[in-house]
């Protein structure tokens, strides 16, 4: 395979070939079974060093251009013509590379997924500063733990 892609930011062993990067992020929209946020896709590749941000982003204009990719609602999925394409042509990619990929893509998703599962309200009361920590499950209140603080300072901390 020809070397065409920038590799600024791209640690040893990731891609720098763009058709492989555009192949690598349908295997990553393919192995999430989900839709994404577009702004996270390239930040997945990033996570683990695996391709150069701006080639990531050209690859994901080209993906929707070539109607492998679609955009919704600044979301992004794969449509049957890139699952047909990654299902026929995933074996190009290093297995090195895949399992880097299908990590980053956990972990980001776990991380968003952690933080809409967690809030955090302050407000101000005549002593000082009330911090409740709120987890939830579904939308479903499952703990409160309220901290009273001097100051905002220590409330933002």
């Amino acid at each position: 395979m020809d070397y065409d892609a920038l590799t600024a930011g791209v640690a040893p062993g990731g891609l720098n070939n763009f058709q492989q990067i555009k192949l690598l992020i349908c295997y990553i929209l393919r192995s999430v079974k989900s839709d994404v946020a577009v702004e996270l896709l390239p930040e997945m590749l990033q996570y683990e060093q695996l391709a150069n941000y701006f080639e990531a982003s050209q690859a994901i204009d080209e993906l929707v251009s070539d109607e492998n990719l679609v955009l919704t609602d600044n979301r992004i999925s794969l449509t049957n013509k890139g699952k047909a394409a990654v299902n026929e042509l995933d074996f190009i990619l290093p297995l090195s590379v895949k399992e880097k990929a299908t990590r980053a893509a956990v972990a980001l998703l776990t991380r968003i997924r952690i933080a809409k599962e967690n809030k955090v309200e302050i407000t101000q009361t005549s002593n000082g500063f009330s911090v409740s920590c709120i987890v939830y499950d579904r939308e479903i209140e499952l703990m409160r733990l309220n901290l009273l603080v001097p100051d905002k300072a220590q409330a933002d901390a």
